[in-house]
């Protein structure tokens, strides 16, 4: 006679969990977390909500703290042991516990078919070997009511796992309730990256930084964003934007020792790249639970993709500023620009040419020439102290003011003097200017030059000849009350030609810092003749042999006056 043996089944009674069958011989796992051997999809199911398994003492269903219970018979449980027949509740779910007698010899239960219809499986089993094959089960996903309805006619799935013993001794390394709610916060985080990825604007961010971390809290009154200033590393953080109830938003600098959380509050700082940006404030309402250690490592989450958005708003403003920067410095030049003379007077007999280079979008050179008298040229050329837009806006006035001294003095000496004098007085000793002034009588020839902190002006005679001229020279205009301004004498005959030039000639650096000096233009001069464009050329192509890539550091400006009596007047700008 054949020996009876046994196995415990869960068959469903009810709902979507009808005519389910499930096999009980080792502990199952019921909830709504997928981890779970049975799956019930259902609000009303804690995520592990129960634990079945049969013990030395017979089988026993324990309650895990879930939300709605676990029932037997209809009595509230925490543990009980069941016999056959018993029926057990999970929320709207009931199954009833089965002990079916099996006769040695039987078919194997493996290729064995259900005689009851199971749910659509997600099987997920252990890998199994043919010593530890020594009971069978199955994990079923439930729906919940109203969802769909069970397959009808589908084959048990039935699949091999190990000893109970030993799959209970590995899935105790694992706790299922921190799984889900890792997952869970997972899911927050990313969502809470999406929502605030969607704009590039900074108060904006703000705003949904804030609404967003408010909305994940229930037990929060209010959220505060604090930020440093992007320009100081050191220094307190300033409130910059709060949501909730303004009586709970926390002062307006944030304290200088903070700690993570005191139950009712919280703070998570923004970092990007090790630098501190700024920090998330949360505020607990006092008639709510206080916050946890696990409220504090999710909102240190936030923090960071907080901190990325953050820092690109800042980018984005930095590149905005730089935009709005190019388009003033853009406008300046042209406004500059238009403080230099368009084209330089046409004389009969007399060719100028002007070469200028601003280091910089607009720079602090300048130069002139216009009639002082019927027979009188007046040129200049200087240079401003400073560079960039500082030095432009200086270089219009100087110039200005430059020209009615001139229409007033004519002389060297006098204009110069006025013009140190009016410096003086501002009582800017940060404002100061070189120049080269010279007048000209067109019938003659005959040259007033003065210079003052200027390189000192070359002549190229059309014999090849090339003097320069160290007389007249004194100190810049602007620095000293009596600087003793003194003017040579000289004429400029025919095929002559002045040159005049800044400082940004001879001090241009190449990539070693090595100045291009004096000596270097006295011989780029001697080989260039003395005609305007042959010496502008010969200067420009000299200097960028010098300099190669190195950037220039100076504005460059070379003005060049030639007399040629038997040629028509030319006048020329570049």
């Amino acid at each position: 006679m054949s020996q009876a043996t046994g196995s415990y089944w869960l068959i469903g009674l009810a709902g979507n969990a009808r005519r389910v069958r499930l096999s009980a011989d080792a502990p199952l796992l019921v909830g709504r977390g997928a981890h779970n051997h049975l799956v019930l999809n259902d609000f009303r199911i804690s995520r592990q909500h129960a634990r079945v398994a049969p013990e030395s003492d017979g089988f026993v269903v324990y309650d895990l703290n879930s939300s709605n219970g676990t029932w037997v018979n209809g009595v509230s449980v925490r543990r009980q042991q069941l016999n056959p027949n018993d029926q057990v509740a999970f929320g709207p779910f009931e199954f009833r516990l089965d002990f079916q007698i099996e006769e040695a010899g039987a078919a194997d239960p493996v290729t064995r078919r259900a005689t009851e219809i199971l749910t659509k499986f997600t099987q997920t089993a252990p890998p199994v070997t043919t010593e530890t094959a020594v009971r069978m089960a199955t994990r079923a996903t439930i729906p919940a009511e109203g969802e769909g309805s069970l397959p009808i006619g589908d084959q048990v799935s039935i699949l091999p796992v190990r000893d109970s013993t030993k799959f209970l001794a590995e899935a105790a390394a694992v706790d299922l309730n921190q799984l889900e709610d890792a997952h869970e916060n997972l899911g927050t985080l990313y969502a809470f990256m999406q929502a605030i990825s969607t704009t590039i604007h900074r108060r904006e961010l703000l705003a949904l930084i804030a609404d967003r971390v408010l909305d994940l809290y229930p037990s929060s009154a209010a959220v505060s964003i604090y930020e440093r200033d992007a320009k100081v590393t050191a220094g307190p953080f300033e409130r910059i934007h709060s949501a909730g109830a303004e009586a709970a938003w926390g002062g307006s600098t944030l304290p200088q020792a903070y700690s993570g959380a005191s139950g009712t509050t919280m703070y998570a700082p923004m970092i990007h790249r090790g630098e501190t940006l700024g920090v998330i404030y949360v505020a607990g309402d006092p008639r709510s639970d206080a916050f946890t250690v696990a409220d504090l490592d999710l909102l240190k989450g936030m923090a960071v993709p907080a901190a990325i958005m953050l820092q690109n708003t800042r980018m984005h403003e930095e590149s905005l500023q730089r935009e709005r920067l190019q388009r003033d410095l853009e406008l300046a030049a042209q406004i500059q620009q238009s403080f230099l003379p368009r084209e330089i007077l046409s004389v009969p007999g007399i060719e100028f040419l002007a070469t200028y280079q601003a280091a910089y979008t607009v720079g602090g050179d300048f130069y002139d020439v216009f009639w002082v008298s019927p027979d009188q040229l007046a040129v200049f050329i200087g240079d401003i102290s400073g560079k960039g837009v500082a030095a432009a806006l200086l270089m219009a006035r100087i110039s200005g003011e430059l020209r009615v001294a001139a229409l007033a003095h004519v002389d060297p000496v006098s204009v110069l003097t006025i013009m140190n004098k009016a410096v003086i007085n501002r009582g800017q000793p940060e404002l100061f200017f070189t120049a080269c002034y010279f007048t000209l009588d067109v019938r003659t020839g005959e040259v007033s030059l003065a210079t003052a902190g200027q390189p000192p002006p070359y002549v190229c005679h059309a014999s090849g000849r090339v003097d320069v001229i160290t007389d007249g020279a004194s100190t810049a205009v602007g620095i000293l009350e009596d600087p003793g301004f003194t003017s040579t004498q000289l004429v400029l005959e025919h095929g002559d030609s002045i040159v005049l030039y800044t400082d940004g000639v001879v001090e241009a650096a190449d990539t070693e810092g090595a100045f291009y000096g004096d000596e270097r233009l006295a011989e780029c001069l001697a080989g260039a003749g003395s005609r305007p464009s042959d010496i502008s050329e010969h200067i420009l192509r000299s200097v960028a042999r010098h300099t190669r890539t190195a950037s220039a550091n100076d504005d460059l400006t070379i003005l060049i006056c030639h007399r040629r009596l038997d040629a028509p007047p030319s006048l020329r700008r570049r």
